[in-house]
Order: structure tokens, then C-alpha cells, then sequence
């Protein structure tokens, strides 16, 4: 069976009694959403993926440094000048 790599830039996440669905979608430039697959996992799944998410994040931060949830808006005002990237209306910056 060959394997399909996925790439994503937003998940969605459901829960029902016995899963957790994870929606895994890209949405591109034009700020439409595509789904690339969902994953089926049981709770117990879900927490030991929420430890072991948890735990990574930690060692990359301590690795690399703090992951910014928020964008450099200096940056992006930055590229957009140069013409590098183009942030589309409505988009939060």
C-alpha cells in the first residue's frame, strides 16, 4: 500500500461518544478549504496524542525557541512591499 503524505494547515476536530474526528484540511491562498482526510481516533488516542503533542512542542521551544501563534505583522507588511506574499481580505494578520 502506498503511503499519501498530507499536508495541512487547519484541522477540525469533532467528538462523538466512542471518537474524536480530526478533519485535516488545507485551505489555499484563495481561502478555499479542502479536505485532505479525516482520522477516526479513540479517546484514549486523542489524550495520549494531546501528552505526547504536548511533550514535543515542549522540546522544540526549548530547541528552537517560542512558537508564536500570532504573525509578525511587521513581516508580513514587509513581504507583502516587496511583493513576496499577498494576504488576501478578511485574512487575520
Amino acid at each position: 500500500m502506498e503511503k499519501k503524505i498530507i499536508y495541512t494547515n487547519q484541522i477540525q476536530l469533532a467528538m462523538q461518544p466512542m471518537d474524536f474526528t480530526l478533519s485535516l484540511n488545507m485551505v489555499g491562498v484563495d481561502g478555499a478549504v479542502e479536505n485532505q482526510a479525516n482520522v477516526y481516533i479513540s479517546p484514549q488516542h486523542a489524550k495520549s496524542l494531546l501528552i505526547a503533542l504536548a511533550e514535543n512542542v515542549r522540546m522544540y521551544e526549548e530547541l528552537f525557541g517560542s512558537i508564536n501563534l500570532e504573525p509578525n505583522s511587521d513581516k508580513i507588511k514587509e513581504l507583502q512591499e516587496k511583493g513576496a506574499i499577498q494576504v488576501l481580505a478578511g485574512v487575520r494578520q
